[in-house]
């Protein structure tokens, strides 16, 4: 798998404090182990490779409660890098986000690594969107999870139809081969 770093994206979704409570019990990958990975993905971006913090944020919450509900669960000293961006979206799907899009053509990504929560709703309809409008996909299979087993073995049938699934230790090794 080759990787350029000036035209990749690392793009995680929902990864929320607020997400990973009201999740206590997912199906497939354990949430501290789907945030360790997402950790390990950002940290090995190395700041060569931009990264973008997607965050769900239902339509007319007020500000208190906003603050509250997009927490990100990621690791704060990786959060707070030059090479990572945050954006809120009002729907599933990261490419909803007019702000997220205008990021992707102002830095001219094409290739998108998509992790987070859940599989089948946020990374599946991303992915669904995104391939539709010509980015490569790549979905990192261990850094992303959801409550239901069966939704989640047929989403990844349905990733591995949109584009190239992986690991994240595959893929950190691909990183490394690509700097």
């Amino acid at each position: 798998m080759e990787i350029n770093y000036d035209k990749t994206l690392l793009v995680v979704i929902d990864m929320q404090t607020v997400t990973m409570k009201l999740a206590k019990k997912f199906a497939v990958h354990d949430a501290q182990a789907v945030l360790a990975n997402n950790n390990r993905l950002i940290e090995a971006s190395n700041g060569q490779m931009s990264v973008a913090l997607l965050h769900g944020l239902p339509k007319f919450v007020p500000g208190s409660l906003a603050k509250r509900l997009t927490e990100l669960a990621t690791d704060l000293q990786l959060r707070q890098a030059d090479n990572v961006a945050s954006f809120t979206k009002h729907q599933p799907s990261a490419y909803t986000s007019a702000e997220f899009r205008a990021y992707l053509q102002v830095h001219e990504i094409e290739t998108i690594i998509l992790t987070g929560i859940s599989t089948d709703d946020g990374v599946l309809k991303t992915a669904r969107e995104m391939q539709s409008a010509g980015y490569h996909i790549i979905t990192v299979t261990d850094a992303t999870t959801t409550t239901n087993l069966k939704k989640y073995q047929t989403a990844l049938t349905e990733l591995m139809q949109i584009g190239k699934v992986t690991t994240t230790s595959e893929l950190i090794k691909a990183l490394v081969v690509a700097k």
